[in-house]
């Protein structure tokens, strides 16, 4: 049953990469149509045409919509999802220091051990912070295996 949860999830969240600007995606800057390249930086991504590249903040330009362009960012996003994210989802199902990635491609939804305040041997060592709007206020995200090493 977790299996199929956690896979909705990642199909849930690759849905909201079609509207997402991906690496690889057509879009039009100045009446031109540019490939994006590089997005690192985001919100400025790198755009490319005929040799000529330049730097364009994202809400300059915008996708090319159509079919094939849908389905390449869904796969993107599945693809990511399924090899980086569905394996420990389902081991581990969804932690706190999860949700100060930046991979929720939009609002993350909430952790199963989720309370007002997250700081504890589940998220990382900082007294008092707390999590607002799925990010942590002090800033720190500690590592899966780092949370649990300070459980003993």
């Amino acid at each position: 049953m977790k299996t199929i949860y956690y896979w909705l999830l990642v199909v849930r969240l690759s849905l909201r990469w079609i509207k997402q600007p991906n690496l690889g995606d057509v879009v039009l800057y100045q009446g031109k149509r540019w490939v994006l390249f590089q997005g690192v930086r985001d919100p400025i991504w790198s755009l490319s045409c005929n040799r000529e590249c330049i730097e364009v903040h994202r809400d300059n330009f915008r996708k090319v919509p159509g079919i094939k362009s849908a389905w390449r960012s869904f796969r993107s996003g599945y693809r990511f999802y399924m090899t980086s994210w569905f394996s420990i989802w389902v081991r581990e199902g969804i932690k706190p220091w999860m949700l100060g990635c930046n991979i929720w491609a939009g609002k993350p939804p909430r952790a199963e051990s989720e309370t007002t305040t997250l700081h504890s041997v589940e998220c990382h060592v900082f007294e008092g912070a707390q999590y607002v709007g799925g990010k942590c206020t002090c800033g720190a995200v500690a590592p899966a295996r780092q949370s649990k090493d300070l459980q003993d």
